[in-house]
């Protein structure tokens, strides 16, 4: 049983022989301390940490090909040109932005990806601006260490890498709702169901458009559900 390995093993006294006017003691109970549980632990998160360090989360789309640990490096450069294994390739890794917080629960988690050709990494992205692909995929599963986060698409454009997609500087709840207002107007879709709260969290996934070098592709959704 749990717990069960932290209670001492009881001493036996023998019982009295007939006559004997001493008392048989019986051992007072050990009280078993509580255990702490934890709501959510995900071994997979375990096993890829092992695998590299930097890892922070398991990011998952169902139905496409964006399945892929999440890493974080010091920087927004090295996982552009290198591996989950931090192998040097030009498909790099799916990395979060270097000014998240690997616990997280950031306001905004930004996590960047390649457009590969080969249909690999970030390509899929792209098909949100269908609207068939849209209704079928509009949950994205994001598995931390201790926590799984789904969250809801509501928004998805094309801007210049100039524009502001991760709102770090927007710290009081009247910037925040400022932010996300100005996200949902930028978007090429209905937001949906989504209720947006300056108190909530909201994942923005970023990658280049095809045949651009210099716009990105967003996609934003909404914190629905945590386990």
């Amino acid at each position: 049983a749990a717990g069960m390995g932290d209670v001492p093993t009881p001493v036996l006294t023998p019982a009295p022989k007939e006559g004997n006017s001493a008392a048989v003691l019986t051992p007072a109970p050990t009280a078993i301390p509580a255990v702490t549980q934890i709501p959510y632990f995900s071994q997979q998160m375990r096993s890829l940490k092992a695998q590299n360090s930097d890892t922070v989360g398991f990011l998952e789309i169902t139905g496409t090909s964006i399945c892929y640990p999440v890493v974080k490096g010091s920087d927004n450069q090295y996982y552009q040109d290198h591996t989950f294994l931090k192998k040097r390739n030009a498909s790099g890794a799916i990395f979060m932005d270097c000014k998240n917080a690997a616990s997280l629960d950031d306001f905004n988690l930004v996590i960047y990806g390649h457009n590969m050709k080969d249909g690999s990494m970030f390509h899929d992205l792209l098909q949100y601006r269908k609207t068939g692909f849209l209704t079928e995929h509009r949950n994205i599963v994001l598995t931390g260490l201790f926590t799984k986060k789904t969250y809801y698409v509501f928004s998805v454009y094309t801007c210049s890498q100039n524009t502001d997609v991760r709102g770090f500087d927007r710290d009081t709840e009247w910037e925040k709702q400022t932010f996300l207002s100005s996200l949902k107007s930028r978007s090429d879709i209905s937001p949906g169901a989504a209720s947006l709260s300056a108190r909530g969290q909201i994942l923005t996934l970023v990658t280049c458009r095809e045949n651009s070098a210099g716009d990105f592709f967003v996609v934003h959704a909404v914190l629905v559900k945590e386990e």
